[in-house]
């Protein structure tokens, strides 16, 4: 396996001006992790970090805003999957129609990549390596 991460080239010359990704990221074997996703498991978005899904909206963030729209975002418990999507769907009017609208729950291990500590609510990033595969590890567990 390839510790090579996956949109290298940007995350190279992002590093060049901050800390992408931060290296201090978390250590782990194994760990089930929630996402949003759409239904249909070949939709072009279910695992796609939000700088790769609307680059534009990333053209004036600083270098640290773009490192972490590298990442996938996932969550560590289910509660707190549901509690983002209800924000983030009540603010942003497209957000369903941009990251999905369907739970989906996998196992990661450590050679799918790094990721950061779970934060409050549960959330964290993965910063997947170009040898991860991770959609066929998740499956749709509830409609959002």
């Amino acid at each position: 396996m390839s510790n090579i991460y996956k949109y290298k080239e940007d995350i190279d010359e992002i590093s060049q001006v901050c800390d992408c990704p931060n290296s201090e990221y978390f250590q782990f074997e194994e760990k089930t992790a929630f996402r949003f996703v759409f239904e249909d498991s070949e939709h072009p978005h279910n695992f796609l970090p939000p700088a790769k899904i609307k680059p534009k909206r990333y053209l004036d963030k600083s270098p640290t805003e773009v490192c972490e729209g590298l990442g996938l975002s996932l969550y560590g418990k289910k509660y707190g999957a549901r509690q983002k999507f209800e924000e983030l769907s009540a603010t942003f009017k497209n957000f369903k129609k941009v990251i999905g609208t369907h739970l989906a729950k996998g196992n990661i291990v450590k050679e799918d990549g790094h990721i950061t500590e779970e934060d409050e609510i549960t959330h964290f990033d993965m910063y997947e390596f170009e040898s991860a595969d991770l959609a066929p590890k998740f499956k749709v567990i509830e409609e959002l």
